[in-house]
């Protein structure tokens, strides 16, 4: 079956796309928190946050010409509000009884939308958008929007280094646990902006992109010689959660390469149960990946598994971390479905 051509077949790539971007989330996280250093992130980091932020420009519309903003903020508030507010907020305690966190810049944080940043620009991107097509929708506008405002992004990495003091000093302004996010992270909605609006441009020219097997390994190819000269003679870089970027333009290059290569593989396997499990229940996955892998790795280290967190035990964690999530999303979606925005 000609997954291209069926729209029953769509939701299966995007599930197992966003599936396996949030496992990568997992091995970069696993990194964190057990390993020794960046033993397997450098190969995905440039596409795979910025390809969840594509996959939600692909989701957001079908016509640009039908887009009700009243019926996208009430999906932002019952998709990605009511669960960030829950679960920020219920891991508060935690975070201050484990890791004598300040409770109050917590709170600050959780208030002025600093926390689980990924789901506030998802959700800031979306409303952009919504606003920007509202009464008058054109590609024109579309395009001078995210120009724009990649502009004032893209400036405002610079101008983080000279920040000023008052502000700086600021916890309402400034937080010294979530360091370089403006509230609401709009410094780091606007950079990324661009792959966002490109999901949108995607969906209207799908139909009529189509590339080979031949071609896509080619393009496999290609990134992987490409990502390992630059690690090796060039260092570029991309840490969205701290607002930070060596060759902005040159990862973007490599970021939408590495997300076409994900969808092309995608149409092409589309359907792995376990895989498009993650994928349908992202969010949820994404707000508990990082207790999980703690509690993994706090065991792995008393029993003492892959010492010195070699690439193997980076990737072992990671699985294991994401197999406990399951029994755990499996309850939330089947007892409180409200906290992924469903009835």
């Amino acid at each position: 079956m000609n997954s291209r051509n069926d729209p029953l077949m769509r939701k299966d790539w995007i599930d197992w796309s966003r599936g396996i971007l949030m496992f990568l989330v997992y091995v970069y996280h696993s990194e964190v928190y057990y390993g020794d250093g960046h033993s397997w992130s450098w190969t995905f980091v440039p596409f795979f946050l910025t390809g969840f932020f594509f996959i939600s420009g692909y989701l957001f519309c079908k016509d640009l010409y039908a887009v009700s903003l009243s019926k996208k903020c009430k999906q932002i508030l019952k998709g990605l509000l009511i669960p960030y507010l829950f679960f920020t907020i219920l891991f508060i305690v935690p975070k201050f009884l484990f890791y004598q966190s300040d409770v109050q810049q917590l709170i600050i944080d959780v208030f002025m939308f600093r926390a689980s940043w990924f789901v506030v620009v998802i959700g800031i991107l979306q409303l952009i958008y919504a606003i920007t097509l509202y009464k008058s929708p054109s590609n024109k506008k579309l395009f001078f929007t995210t120009f724009v405002l990649f502009l004032i992004g893209y400036l405002s990495v610079y101008l983080y280094q000279d920040i000023p003091t008052f502000i700086a000093n600021s916890s309402w302004l400034q937080s010294p646990l979530l360091p370089n996010r403006f509230p609401f992270c709009l410094n780091i909605a606007f950079v990324m902006c661009p792959f966002f609006y490109l999901g949108i441009v995607y969906r209207q020219i799908e139909r009529g992109i189509k590339i080979s097997v031949k071609a896509l390994i080619i393009m496999i190819a290609v990134y992987t010689i490409i990502i390992s000269v630059d690690r090796l003679y060039i260092g570029s870089n991309i840490t969205i959660a701290m607002h930070e970027y060596i060759n902005l333009p040159i990862v973007f290059l490599y970021g939408l390469l590495g997300i076409v290569i994900l969808i092309e593989v995608s149409k092409r396997i589309y359907k792995v149960r376990f895989i498009n499990y993650i994928g349908k229940h992202s969010i949820l996955f994404y707000f508990l990946n990082g207790i999980a892998l703690q509690f993994v790795t706090k065991v792995a280290n008393i029993i003492s598994i892959g010492k010195g967190g070699g690439y193997l035990s980076i990737i072992f964690i990671a699985a294991i971390a994401c197999l406990l999530t399951f029994p755990v999303v499996w309850f939330i979606t089947r007892y409180f479905p409200f906290l992924e925005g469903r009835k």
